[in-house]
């Protein structure tokens, strides 16, 4: 008759495999592991079948432990915000309180030695979170979206929490000693090429700050690479705030001549005091310029075309899920601002970027153009109005107005390159109106790119080698956030017919035609 099994020798087993993969790796021998939990190899293998299974049940019982922290965490009082801000903080206690828990988990995620089934297990442990987090948002958030929202906040959180060193399993390196932090403790994780990444707490937030990068694996362009600029000059849109203001407080630093197009002309003011603080030889000009607005278009460009010379027109200005409103012509706001601003803008300044060689035109889109419709019955919004879907709408306008206008301009054999960026997922004001996903703040925080990186697609677009209709972003997970580099388009936003629609569409509606005949 066999033995019961002892419950506590399997608790021995799976602490001495949790030390030794969290230092060695999942290489560790078993010998090793069986040595230091006090039996015989032979034992182990009564209590798992194969090493595989040993490494399988360790990783559920690591994941287990910590979803029943984080549902235990969000399970107490408090309204929804404060609750979701304590799922941050229960990832950080519980990695505080288990380094080696976290570092094997880090090691066994991405070991070929975890079977999908166990992966499978792993991500429905922590549904009842998902659950619990959609419950609390019901009647706040289009319930069709709640799921789009809450997956992308809390795949991002797992991402850059505890995404592992894939290079460490290998079995045969050990993971570099991290130091201690007051904030993060030893939950700061250490991502692809080490790349180093601290916690640091601000305004009872925990935001990521850069601590160095060196990635072989992942190299991309940062605002380190914006060459000097000295003797050219930039056209800003929206550039007193988020990602603008960011864009023009690296070109002033690289000493180009940089003019803020800004709707305020007081926060113009101000942001360019801030410019001046951190650079104060900066040279910098307001322009009075609202998007939203034919006449101050045609009043702006005016301006502009009395510059010396224009190196760049950086479209930047936009609004993002606001109720409906309409632009002082009656366009619905965000196909009006995003597309159709952007569009007479640009048109009217080509005659003045092409006494520039090399110049460039801007156009800034989103990730939310992949799956867009143009609603081409009803562009002014009369019949309905889905702010998201109008949003997405409108910047797949955008990535069809560059790919256009790239194809007319190299027709035409202009010197004027025109490309496309899009920022990933940036923490900007531009989310003013997101209304009750302020709720996900804390949590999405983590997740997003600062608008400083955000800005990095934009000066890569604007100042680095690119190619004549290119388009750039975040090259990280999802392209939401990280270094910036070759960004990936719909098929959609690539369609001749609908890119040439909405030309001819935005010449009517505007009154204002750039003079480039259809490319062939």
């Amino acid at each position: 008759m066999a033995r019961p099994l002892s419950e506590e020798k399997r608790e021995a087993i799976l602490a001495a495999a949790t030390e030794l993969v969290a230092t060695l790796g999942t290489g560790a021998a078993t010998a090793k592991i069986a040595k230091q939990a006090g039996v015989a190899e032979g034992t182990l293998f009564t209590y798992f079948a194969t090493k595989e299974d040993l490494l399988n049940q360790l990783l559920l019982e690591i994941e287990t432990d910590l979803a029943q922290a984080i549902l235990a965490s969000y399970a107490a009082s408090g309204a929804p915000r404060k609750r979701i801000q304590r799922v941050w903080d229960c990832l950080v206690d519980w990695g505080m309180a288990h380094p080696s828990r976290r570092r094997a988990m880090r090691q066994l995620k991405v070991s070929s030695l975890i079977s999908a089934e166990t992966r499978r297990r792993g991500r429905s442990l922590f549904r009842g979170l998902r659950e619990r987090i959609e419950q609390d948002l019901a009647g706040h958030i289009d319930p069709d979206r709640a799921p789009f929202y809450i997956d992308t906040v809390l795949n991002g959180l797992a991402d850059i929490t505890i995404r592992p060193c894939r290079h460490h399993d290998r079995g045969d390196r050990r993971e570099p000693e991290e130091p201690r932090t007051a904030q993060a403790g030893w939950f700061r994780p250490v991502l692809e090429g080490n790349r180093g990444i601290r916690l640091a707490e601000s305004i009872n937030e925990y935001v990521l700050t850069q601590r160095r990068i060196v990635m072989p694996s992942t190299t991309g362009f940062t605002e380190a690479d914006v060459p000097d600029q000295t003797g050219k000059c930039f056209v800003v849109t929206g550039a007193n705030t988020g990602l603008g203001f960011e864009a023009s407080r690296v070109l002033a630093a690289r000493r180009a001549r940089v003019i803020m197009a800004c709707r305020d002309n007081d926060k113009a003011a101000a942001a360019i005091a801030r410019i001046r603080q951190l650079t104060p030889s900066a040279e910098l000009v307001s322009l009075p310029y609202d998007q939203g607005d034919l006449d101050s278009i045609r009043t702006a460009a005016d301006s502009l075309a009395k510059e010396p010379r224009i190196d760049a027109l950086i479209n930047n200005a936009g609004v993002m899920t606001p109720p409906l409103m309409r632009t002082k012509q009656g366009f619905e706001l965000q196909f009006g601002v995003n597309h159709l601003g952007c569009f007479a803008l640009t048109a009217l300044l080509l005659p003045k970027l092409a006494e520039t060689k090399g110049a460039r035109v801007v156009v800034t889109s989103s990730l939310a153009h992949r799956g867009a419709a143009i609603e081409w019955g009803d562009l002014n919004a009369e019949k309905s109005y889905d702010r998201m879907r109008r949003y997405a709408a409108s910047k797949l306008g955008n990535a069809l107005f560059f790919f256009e206008l790239d194809r007319r301009l190299r027709a035409a054999g202009s010197p004027t390159t025109a490309v496309g960026c899009h920022p990933g997922m940036a923490a900007t004001e531009l989310g003013r109106y997101t209304g009750s996903l302020q709720l996900l703040l804390p949590l999405a925080r983590l997740v997003l790119n600062s608008a400083a990186k955000g800005a990095w697609p934009t000066l890569e677009a604007a100042t680095g080698p690119v190619m004549p209709g290119g388009y750039y972003g975040p090259i990280g997970v999802g392209e939401m956030r990280g270094v910036s580099g070759k960004a990936s388009r719909s098929a959609q936003a690539q369609d001749r017919e609908l890119a040439r629609r909405l030309w001819d569409v935005s010449v009517a509606m505007t009154g204002i035609d750039p003079g480039l005949a259809p490319a062939t």
